[in-house]
């Protein structure tokens, strides 16, 4: 290699090292006011299962915008760290919200960029943990408030991670997903462990020795303060690397509970509540999954974006009176998988020009005042998985109505006939079926004139993952099936993927979700 070469290489080493080496762990604030943990009270039984709105913020490159595997793998890593522990605290994912904003994309801890992110993306702070993953100069993360700075409703509580530091991120050292693992024990009252560093009170553990700030994973352990115990190089609340960390201390776990059992009672459960309109604009995409959603009576959902669910009851508050159901407007999508409308006199309206699935494993659940604008379109379908029963399968109308389609048998054979029959003499792709689905799924599309047709899959970045169709073919209909492979036979891993089709000036594409 030419000498010159070589040496800019090494030149860009070593900023890009020396640059993530002047970003700091965490820049959470020094907290105002001490809370002994003997102050407060345990719960001393149950386990606190705390729903996750993960919200990932990219820039108009799309840089930060992680993949939904990094996401899950997060995930995974805050249920082994805090299990591992023996903390009662269990995550689930609840909810992940996808937007583009520069600003907040690069927001500073304490910024107005990053109180107009919360106001306007945080879920049911009081009983679900928001977490944000954004780009951040100077910090791996932070909190956003202790727990007695705010009420439980209040839209600032939460952490801020950098997009970097989740599973398979690019910080090195970093990119294990413990940032997160930190940043969530201050959300549940952990000061770090070398909080006033060898001066009472300390951190307010019993069990964590006082000693002075530790970095990377010191050998041999030191002990920088006179108190009795060797520094916890290996303890999540300090400041070494993401291999060094292993451990929480019985005493932390106490406090955790002491400060929930205060400040965060509401904490945890699968519902999530509303108490406004939730409102998806047109450059932001929501995924819902394994809750319910719970509005105030007379809110609604109105769609202009993507508003994607998984396993989700959508209900009312119990009040007297309805909610006002979901609206999908011109240009919006989504998917309402194994989804169950409750109470609405509304149900869902799909304008002409939105794209929306409803399905459910055995059925379809709608009631009257379900309505479809002329020009929309709208699919439902039943699991493939029944082979007979009873179901409701709502099909295409062609009023501002529905039909409801009662069969004994075959049901989810009915429902694909059903689509096929639906589609137009134009150029057509259909909703892939099953979706969600393993280890197969079956596109079927039209065709109004013989054509050149291509059809692909790629991953949620954009990564072209195989071509399932390149040649020209009849008019008339067509299926092609995908069975979860690349172009090499390898199998893909779960996650979400999308579909595109061309033909002559057609071009549409959809996602779909491969679950394991």
């Amino acid at each position: 290699m030419n000498t010159k070469i070589l040496m800019f290489f090494i030149t860009i080493h070593a900023f890009i090292s020396f640059a993530y080496a002047e970003i700091q762990r965490c820049g959470t604030p020094t907290p105002n006011l001490t809370v002994p943990a003997n102050a407060l009270y345990k719960i001393t039984s149950g386990v606190v299962e705390i729903p996750v709105v993960v919200h990932v913020i990219y820039d108009s490159i799309k840089t930060g915008n992680i993949a939904d595997w990094q996401i899950q793998a997060q995930m995974d890593t805050l249920n082994t760290t805090y299990t591992r522990a023996g903390t009662r605290y269990r995550f689930f994912l609840a909810a992940v919200s996808r937007t583009e904003n520069d600003a907040w994309h690069n927001a500073n801890r304490g910024s107005q960029a990053e109180s107009n992110m919360t106001d306007s993306l945080a879920i049911d702070p009081k009983h679900a943990l928001n977490l944000y993953v954004i780009n951040t100069d100077t910090y791996l993360g932070w909190l956003i408030t202790w727990p007695w700075d705010a009420g439980e409703s209040s839209r600032q509580h939460g952490v801020v991670i950098h997009y970097g530091s989740v599973p398979g991120g690019h910080i090195t050292n970093f990119n294990w997903g413990y940032t997160a693992t930190h940043e969530v024990g201050h959300y549940l009252g952990l000061y770090h462990t070398f909080q006033g560093g060898c001066i009472l009170p300390g951190d307010e553990v019993d069990d964590t020795p006082y000693h002075e700030v530790n970095y990377e994973c010191p050998s041999p352990n030191p002990d920088t303060c006179p108190q009795t115990g060797v520094d916890p190089i290996h303890n999540y609340m300090n400041y070494t690397n993401d291999p060094c960390y292993s451990e929480f201390t019985t005493g932390q776990s106490v406090r955790m509970d002491a400060i929930v059992g205060q400040y965060k009672i509401s904490l945890g459960g699968d519902i999530l509540y509303f108490t406004s309109d939730f409102i998806v604009p047109a450059e932001r995409s929501w995924e819902f999954f394994n809750s319910t959603l719970k509005f105030k009576t007379d809110k609604r959902i109105e769609v202009y974006g993507i508003f994607d669910t998984y396993n989700i009851c959508i209900d009312h508050d119990g009040a007297s009176g309805t909610w006002y159901g979901i609206s999908f407007e011109t240009g919006s999508s989504g998917y309402l998988q194994c989804c169950e409308i409750k109470d609405s006199e509304n149900m869902a309206v799909i304008k002409s020009g939105a794209d929306v699935t409803f399905c459910d494993d055995n059925e379809i659940t709608l009631k009257p005042g379900f309505t479809v604008e002329l020009g929309g379109e709208f699919y439902a379908y039943v699991d493939a998985s029944l082979s007979s029963g009873t179901a409701q399968v709502a099909s295409y109308s062609n009023q501002n109505s529905y039909e409801i389609v009662e069969n004994d048998e075959n049901t989810s054979e009915d429902s694909a006939q059903t689509e096929q029959n639906n589609l137009q003499a134009n150029y057509s792709l259909s909703k892939n079926y099953p979706n969600p689905f393993n280890p197969t799924t079956t596109f079927k599309y039209a065709l109004k004139e013989e054509a050149k047709v291509t059809i692909k899959i790629y991953n949620i970045l954009g990564k072209e993952i195989i071509t399932l169709v390149n040649e020209t073919q009849p008019a008339g209909y067509q299926s092609i099936t995908w069975n979860g492979t690349d172009h090499s036979g390898n199998p893909v891993p779960s996650g979400t993927y999308i579909c595109q089709m061309k033909a002559g000036n057609f071009n549409k594409s959809q996602k779909m979700v491969l679950m394991k």
